[in-house]
């Protein structure tokens, strides 16, 4: 693996004169501090990584094709400040899989007719879900360990495709459009497996809203999992950002297993999910964000079975690539939610197989740390 990792280097390092080649990356770590680590309300105080987001090595390039047109490649993979292990989940369990570019493998042709793009990647559920977050769906305290709990995010099959074809359309008025479809490639089945992911988004100066619907076939020809997703943010002044969010996980299969956030990522759930929040930039240098997420497990017929989770945080920017954060998150789990809760999305310990971050009722936990963009 490592080999294959160099080569890739030293291929895009050679093709750099013959086309726009560039290698890039984040890497982020710290030290997290909090309770309510297990069900038993373990404490935890150790170093932590990919607190805000995950860490990532890539190698994209883009090629002038003349008439407007361009052809563009992305390798991208995830990696561990922990352990030094790359590749499929290093993010959160230090341990390595086969798939080494488990992020984006793909290339696409853009241009006056938009984009095509081809191969593994992000849909555009998770543009919506990224870019409409006031903590920028975060790994510690942000939508993203929210959404894996409720269904609506997962790097196997919901918010990343394989075998992705993805169209997104020019701007008209505002308005593009998105659509992508996941082929299941197989035998004997056009529908099996195959997963599909449509939306809209509409931008008009400080006002930005879009909507996303998908329907995925994880395991056979039956759809396994349908989502909706409507998000919207408004630039209140230059320094002041307010956002909003409402998500519905349907399983039409009438699976009844709650799925914790750990323990699966095909998200088989039956879940409302709201979100608000706001970034104010105090100035250059500074800037504050808060945001506030609430599900319903819709399993239970009680309905007194919510996950909240509250989050405010701080960043200092040292330069435009390296900052400084703060964060403390605070999540509340009802005593008749179907699954454990964890705000610091697919942390194990050292050694452990299992998620033991998963909470039983509720976590507190304080993290403080440094990213850089290379």
């Amino acid at each position: 693996m490592k080999k294959l990792v160099l080569a890739v280097a030293l291929a895009a390092a050679g093709m750099v004169h013959a086309q726009n080649v560039q290698v890039y990356g984040v890497a982020g770590a710290g030290m997290v501090s909090g309770s309510g680590f297990t069900s038993s309300n373990s404490d935890f105080q150790g170093f932590a990584e990919q607190l805000h987001n995950s860490n990532r090595f890539g190698v994209k390039g883009a090629e002038d094709l003349g008439g407007g047109m361009t052809a563009k490649f992305t390798l991208e993979a995830n990696y561990s400040l922990r352990t030094g292990a790359m590749g499929k989940d290093s993010a959160g369990t230090g341990t390595t899989g086969s798939t080494v570019f488990d992020r984006e493998a793909n290339m696409a042709l853009a241009g006056d007719f938009g984009q095509v793009q081809l191969g593994r990647g992000k849909n555009f559920l998770y543009q919506v879900a990224d870019e409409f977050d006031s903590r920028g769906n975060w790994n510690f305290g942000g939508l993203k360990p929210v959404a894996r709990y409720a269904g609506f995010y997962g790097g196997s099959g919901i918010s990343r495709f394989d075998n992705m074809v993805r169209y997104t359309s020019p701007s008209f008025g505002g308005f593009t459009g998105d659509y992508a479809y996941s082929y299941g490639n197989q035998l004997g089945s056009n529908t099996s497996k195959s997963s599909y992911n449509a939306g809209v988004r509409y931008t008009a100066g400080a006002f930005d809203v879009a909507y996303t619907h998908e329907e995925a076939r994880l395991t056979n020809t039956v759809v396994s999992e349908q989502i909706d997703l409507l998000a919207a943010k408004y630039a209140v002044t230059p320094a002041l950002t307010v956002n909003a969010g409402y998500a519905e996980t349907r399983n039409p299969t009438a699976q009844t297993n709650f799925y914790s956030s750990s323990s699966k990522v095909d998200g088989k759930t039956d879940a409302d999910t709201w979100f608000l929040g706001a970034k104010y930039k105090v100035n250059d240098n500074v800037s504050l964000n808060a945001g506030y997420y609430k599900v319903t497990d819709k399993i239970n017929a009680s309905r007194k079975d919510n996950v909240t989770m509250t989050s405010v945080g701080a960043t200092y920017a040292f330069s435009k690539r390296t900052e400084l954060f703060v964060d403390y998150v605070v999540a509340d789990r009802g005593a008749s939610a179907a699954s454990p809760f964890t705000v610091y999305d697919r942390w194990v310990p050292d050694g452990g197989g299992t998620a033991y971050g998963d909470s039983k009722y509720g976590q507190k936990a304080f993290a403080i740390g440094v990213q850089h963009r290379f």
